[in-house]
């Protein structure tokens, strides 16, 4: 297997960023929810909020050969940091590319002393919550969500059925390093 490289994005990845996403979609046609298969020709994460990850230096593209094959954008909050994407393209699933990334972006918070990691995510798809349960993920009840997540899970909910979604949270050992 060819070695994932994982670099900041720059503001000309943003177009393939989207591909990859569109990409990546694919895979929720399979499901029996209508709601879920409705991912796949969704909307894409908007261009500004890539930009703004881009220049928050909080977006990271991987690359399989020199060519992007996944990305994941974050936001930066208060004391935490939220997973508004991680896309793998299609080809490239299930090659340890979004493993890879949610390492590097975990790495970067132990660094900078970012105490928990946020993300919001399908509950019963197989490589939503339980893909990310597995990574360390832990799922939140609403009632204990900070101001802020909460204010995520109510645009959200504008989306999606919030019986269909989880928001999940990762806690960081700020005193690693």
């Amino acid at each position: 297997m060819a070695s994932i490289i994982i670099r900041n994005a720059l503001l000309s990845d943003i177009d393939s960023c989207q591909q990859i996403e569109k990409s990546a979609a694919k895979r929720f046609l399979d499901s029996e929810d209508e709601p879920i298969r409705a991912v796949a020709g969704g909307e894409l994460l908007g261009t500004e909020m890539l930009i703004s990850s881009v220049n928050d230096e909080l977006c990271f593209v991987s690359e399989i050969n020199q060519q992007a094959v996944g990305f994941i954008a974050i936001s930066a909050y208060a004391n935490s940091w939220y997973i508004e994407e991680l896309s793998v393209v299609e080809h490239a699933q299930r090659q340890g590319v979004g493993n890879a990334l949610l390492a590097y972006i975990k790495m970067l918070a132990e660094i900078k002393r970012i105490p928990s990691i946020n993300l919001i995510t399908f509950n019963n798809v197989a490589w939503n919550q339980p893909y990310y349960a597995r990574k360390g993920y832990i799922a939140m009840p609403v009632e204990r969500l900070s101001e802020q997540f909460l204010t995520l899970w109510q645009q959200d909910a504008q989306h999606f059925d919030p019986e269909l979604r989880v928001c999940m949270q990762l806690k960081i050992d700020i005193d690693k390093f």
